[in-house]
């Protein structure tokens, strides 16, 4: 086993890191390094290339082969013990199930990945694995114009600017009986002023069962506000636009 220094021949693009007992998961481009959290010495590599008819038809829909690869995107610890990774798969979303023994990681099945994971690469998205559901916010669309807040079988209303407007995810967390989402996102009520971007917070009921009818697969207990980051005084600065923090070089530690 070596020391984990990442990929020397391009950029990883890690954007999830997952503890998993003694193991850290690094979640990036094509493949999830599981590292000993002791020492950072790579135990297992978990490989996940697109296959290429995927990547094929990424490229035909105007993509990059940059773009058409498989990143990482949603990490999550299951209820039963075992492990949720989804990635782009190619702008064709795709989540796999993993099965721990022994420490090592072996694929159990695979499902699609839409209204859970992104389609591009460059989409922000946040999941949480809260009492055995997965809830979360990324876009459920090829052309990434359908932002979602989801939980099988709840969501957001569709291009429904009141309900989200172009959001940038940014992370969520469960307090009470709610679940929680933080993104910015284009101020409708400010249009008339021009356009600003707002920090957001997001909540949904754990509980939420939807509505009756035609709004049974939507939340009725969605509630979303401007997130107040804002330094006081006769005119307060705000921190409108909450971010996330990406390192652009690939992870060495100096061991």
């Amino acid at each position: 086993m070596n020391h984990f220094l990442g990929n020397d021949t391009h950029t990883d693009y890690f954007r999830l890191v997952l503890r998993d007992g003694e193991s850290l998961l690094v979640g990036g481009r094509n493949i999830v390094y599981n590292l000993s959290i002791s020492d950072l010495r790579e135990q297992q590599r978990l490989s996940w290339y697109s296959n290429e008819p995927d990547v094929k038809m990424c490229v035909m829909k105007g993509k990059d082969e940059e773009n058409c690869q498989n990143y990482m995107r949603i990490m999550a610890k299951t209820a039963a013990g075992g492990l949720l990774v989804c990635g782009t798969n190619s702008f064709k979303p795709l989540c796999r199930d993993y099965v721990i023994h022994n420490g090592n990681y072996t694929v159990a099945k695979e499902k699609p990945g839409q209204a859970v994971c992104p389609y591009d690469p460059h989409h922000n998205s946040t999941a949480i694995y809260v009492d055995g559901d997965l809830y979360t916010g990324t876009v459920a669309d090829f052309s990434g114009m359908d932002p979602i807040i989801y939980r099988e079988p709840l969501q957001t209303e569709q291009y429904d600017s009141m309900s989200l407007n172009a959001p940038d995810f940014v992370s969520s967390m469960t307090h009470g009986d709610f679940v929680y989402f933080f993104f910015r996102e284009t101020a409708v009520e400010y249009i008339n002023c021009g356009k600003a971007v707002y920090s957001r917070v997001a909540r949904v009921c754990k509980y939420d069962r939807g509505g009756p009818h035609r709004f049974r697969n939507r939340w009725t207990s969605f509630l979303k506000s401007r997130l107040n980051c804002s330094v006081t005084g006769e005119f307060p600065f705000y921190f409108n636009e909450i971010r996330k923090y990406y390192s652009a070089f690939p992870f060495q530690p100096n061991l």
